[in-house]
């Protein structure tokens, strides 16, 4: 296991404030956002050991949470790379303990979330493995992607998914995205 490093949160500077217990409703079913996915992730499969595929997959769903392409300093994505880095038996459990906490801003899971995510870890995982992992972040954003569809929350199409999971698939996304396009909100 990586030794427990502390880190500190990132820079919440010129992001929207994130929901918490006080703007929350009470009572309500409320939507799954990627850090709530990405916690979820360390929860199922804490014992997994980091792989390249896990670090890719967790850029790609803080991007899609924040709109920042290349990644946060500090964030989920910037610590697993560094686990990864220097080598330590890290696990997935250990890249992403408190997740959210250290997110700057934070999003409803969308299909589109899901298509991206999705993408990424499978394009990453070696060859002679399964493309995605049981339990890992692409399964635990299509698991709160499906759920944010079949509440309501979200529109998407429960029939006729694609590898994407809940969504479709964004054949107009610019080229080399990959249709990990963040539209304005």
């Amino acid at each position: 296991m990586a030794s427990q490093q502390q880190r500190a949160p990132a820079s919440t500077e010129a992001f929207v404030p994130k929901p918490n217990a006080s703007n929350q409703a009470v009572g309500q079913d409320q939507p799954k956002t990627i850090g709530d996915a990405l916690e979820d992730a360390a929860r199922k499969a804490h014992d997994k050991p980091l792989e390249v595929k896990d670090a890719r997959a967790i850029q790609s769903a803080e991007a899609h949470a924040t709109g920042i392409g290349p990644g946060i300093a500090g964030g989920p994505a910037a610590y697993a790379q560094h686990l990864l880095d220097t080598q330590q038996q890290a696990t997935l459990g250990d890249a992403l303990q408190g997740a959210k906490s250290y997110l700057p801003a934070d999003k409803v899971v969308t299909p589109r979330d899901v298509s991206g995510v999705t993408r990424t870890e499978a394009r990453n995982h070696p060859v002679g493995t399964p493309a995605l992992s049981a339990g890992g972040v692409a399964a635990s954003v299509q698991a709160a992607g499906q759920y944010n569809v079949n509440k309501g929350f979200v529109a998407g199409s429960r029939a006729g998914q694609n590898a994407g999971g809940v969504g479709g698939n964004n054949s107009n996304a610019p080229a080399g995205t990959g249709g990990n396009t963040i539209s304005p909100a």
